[in-house]
């Protein structure tokens, strides 16, 4: 599958790797991503290919540490491909 996740992100607010997203190279349309934190509950919640999650819950930056990530795809064939897995938010 063509897909670059990235294994972590520093939200700092300079400008460069600010936010958590998943960068197909195809034309796939997210269907679910979601990002737990350790206690499993899901601290990020989205269809949006493009926005990714910013570090924060509710506005509260969220403490440095290993998230888990939740990702459903579909592609051009409609096949729909699952992907998870660990990412580390830097502060």
């Amino acid at each position: 599958m063509d897909v670059f996740i990235p294994n972590s992100f520093t939200p700092n607010g300079d400008g460069k790797n600010d936010r958590f997203r998943v960068l197909p190279y195809e034309n796939y349309k997210l269907l679910k991503f979601l990002i737990y934190n350790r206690w499993g509950a899901v601290v990020y919640n989205s269809k949006d290919l493009y926005n990714g999650w910013d570090g924060n819950v509710n506005g509260q930056p969220q403490q440095t540490g290993t998230y888990i990530y939740y990702l459903e795809l579909q592609n051009k064939d409609g096949k729909k491909v699952v992907k998870q897995g660990q990412l580390v938010l830097l502060r």
